[in-house]
């Protein structure tokens, strides 16, 4: 790919990054993707202004141990404002206030 970019007057480095950035839309297509569902449901925003409005919703993980110290990472969500809430209906997201992702292993330092 970076010779067919190079004979189209790229610069090396222009092409080094423009295969990058290829790279990275075919690992994960995602927002490409949403913004054609969306289209397909008549809300017409382009990925920055959905972007916009999705970066108002505050999520985070915490860990948290139990009493026989096992850690459990907890995804923490915050309330979506009105927006946000229409394009996760569009998309068929569930919005669940406070779920486990994954239980973690119980490490032991002393060993």
């Amino acid at each position: 790919m970076g010779n067919l970019l190079i004979s189209f007057c790229f610069s090396q480095k222009e092409a080094d990054l423009a295969n990058v950035v290829i790279l990275g839309r075919l690992i994960s297509p995602g927002n490409e993707l949403h913004t054609y569902k969306l289209n397909q449901k008549n809300y017409r925003k382009s990925w920055k202004e959905i972007r916009e409005v999705l970066r108002t919703h505050i999520r985070t993980n915490i860990i948290q141990n139990d009493k026989k110290d096992n850690s459990y990472s907890i995804r923490v969500t915050g309330t979506p404002k009105t927006k946000a809430y229409e394009i996760y209906d569009l998309l068929e997201i569930k919005i669940s206030p406070n779920r486990v992702i994954r239980r973690l292993r119980n490490l032991d330092c002393s060993t």
